[in-house]
């Protein structure tokens, strides 16, 4: 993120340099959409995603109570 915008901008004006500026953000992309797709393959089904939430509400209320 800190790179994308002022690499675009800078593309923009050099227009003959935007290929090798904006690889690094082709690479960050890349990167990103790999490690959602895990992460949504790896997400368990519903049921088991509120069980783990209500846990943990249940630990952060019992931690409060003290």
């Amino acid at each position: 993120m800190l790179y994308g915008l002022p690499a675009c901008a800078l593309a923009g004006l050099v227009p003959p340099l935007a290929p090798v500026m904006m690889a690094p953000v082709g690479i960050g992309v890349r990167w990103i959409d790999a490690v959602a797709t895990v992460g949504a393959a790896a997400e368990p089904a519903l049921p088991w995603s509120c069980l783990g939430w209500l846990a943990v509400a249940v630990a952060v209320l019992l931690t409060q109570a003290r």
